[in-house]
């Protein structure tokens, strides 16, 4: 495949297409080659015993050993860099440069496409991370996509703590038009001075318009990942975040009767608000507009726009996760400076919890879309692990908003007891 594909696509595209079309019926190990016995890369031929009896414990580049990507690499992809940091902020929500130190690239790494892979390394993302990576490519056709994926097949299928699916998804769905893209890039990376972004700031607060597409929030989160340890910089994205937030909050707030006309803004709004608690938390937890947004909770799970509520529902399972983490105290795994967040987040999200739990159960009598109703239970055990001794109140209360036709007294507190007390599968039974 893939023989016809113009020169900046390469096989990148191709061979993404084939497993999308084979993902089900996969081989115990795929090689990937370009049909050529030598190249460049490769001066002797194909060792073809090796290719047919080989199995790498995940993936193996084939390329002569000698072939490796040099220290310099990332100061040497200016035009490939915003795909790469795409790519790389979708599956592990790192810039290439960041990911390209922290996976130790330099030296170590092997370059190109060709390569043996073992169907779980390929199936450790579900098919539809893999027909959105197509959908993406396809959307910016004229990126240079071979050379991007070059750098990123062996991460693809072998760094370690990828995102969960959904959200690499959603990452992917949330990638704007590439002009606007790479002009946004350069703008704040030649060079890097706090005026470069405060020029971003001083555009962006015209731009919201409930009834347009507009890049700029989606620019916001982008420069949050991209400069958040900036100390020359927080000053300047936390008035970019909260004039952006504060126009958007009055947006949302304004259409509260019609969000189904504005899913790009609510998409854009919590999108940026799940991306500046990850990588700005401070920004957030400060922002006079946290508590309002958090109240919209009630109201925008309502939405049924798929890439709109998935947004909705990523910030709020990373604030309640956030908060649950405040009560791993003395336990051996618990993530300190997730659980400082949480303890910022804890007051604003209990003032709203009990009349967003009400609201769940309100949507679940008026039987949610089937991607809404596949993550309910992972909400309500989020909230539960957040407030374990307030959720039984608050789980009476929503129960009250099921009809009769749910079920009798005794079904409820039996279906109360499975999402109270029971594992992720018994929540999960409870709900559908």
């Amino acid at each position: 495949v893939g023989f016809s594909s113009p020169r900046n696509i390469g096989e990148s595209l191709p061979w993404l297409q084939w497993i999308v079309d084979h993902y089900d019926t996969l081989p115990d190990v795929v090689v990937f080659l370009h049909g050529d016995q030598t190249a460049w890369h490769h001066a002797e031929p194909f060792d073809v015993n090796f290719l047919q009896t080989y199995t790498p414990s995940n993936v193996t580049m084939l390329s002569d050993k000698n072939c490796v990507w040099k220290a310099d690499l990332p100061s040497r992809l200016q035009e490939e860099m915003p795909g790469l940091d795409l790519i790389y902020g979708a599956f592990w929500s790192l810039t290439f440069e960041q990911a390209f130190a922290r996976f130790h690239m330099a030296n170590n790494f092997i370059c190109c496409s060709e390569s043996m892979v073992t169907r779980q390394a390929i199936q450790r993302f579900g098919k539809p991370v893999y027909q959105q990576l197509v959908e993406t490519m396809s959307k910016h056709g004229h990126w240079p996509w071979g050379w991007i994926m070059e750098r990123s097949w062996q991460n693809l299928w072998g760094a370690p703590d990828p995102l969960p699916d959904r959200q690499i998804i959603q990452h992917l769905k949330q990638s704007r038009s590439a002009n606007s893209f790479m002009v946004l890039h350069r703008s704040v990376d030649t060079p890097k001075h706090a005026s470069s972004v405060q020029a971003v700031v001083e555009a962006s607060a015209h731009c919201i318009d409930p009834h347009q597409h507009s890049s700029y929030l989606y620019s916001a989160e982008i420069l949050a990942n991209t400069y958040a340890g900036d100390p020359e910089i927080v000053p300047v994205l936390t008035e970019l975040f909260n004039q952006l937030s504060g126009i958007g909050l009055q947006c949302l707030i304004n259409s509260e009767s019609k969000l189904e006309e504005i899913t790009e803004l609510v998409e854009d709004f919590f999108g940026m608000f799940e991306r500046y608690l990850r990588f700005a938390p401070t920004i957030v937890l400060h922002a006079p507009t946290l508590l309002p947004t958090l109240r919209l909770w009630s109201v925008v799970i309502f939405v049924q726009q798929k890439e709109a509520v998935e947004a909705v529902i990523a910030f709020i399972e990373s604030v309640f996760s956030h908060i649950a983490e405040t009560k791993k105290v003395g336990r051996r795994y618990m993530d300190e400076h997730k659980a400082s967040i949480g303890q910022m987040l804890q007051p604003h999200a209990l003032q709203v919890a009990p009349v967003f739990v009400e609201a769940v159960f309100k949507l679940i009598a008026g039987v949610p879309t089937n991607y809404v109703q596949d993550s309910i239970p992972s909400i309500l055990e989020n909230i539960r692990s957040a407030f374990p001794q307030e959720f039984a109140t608050w789980l009476e209360a929503g129960l009250g908003h099921l009809p009769p036709s749910v079920g009798s007294k005794v079904e409820l507190q039996k279906f109360g007891e499975q999402i109270l007390r029971g594992d992720d599968t018994q929540v999960y039974e409870a709900i559908q």
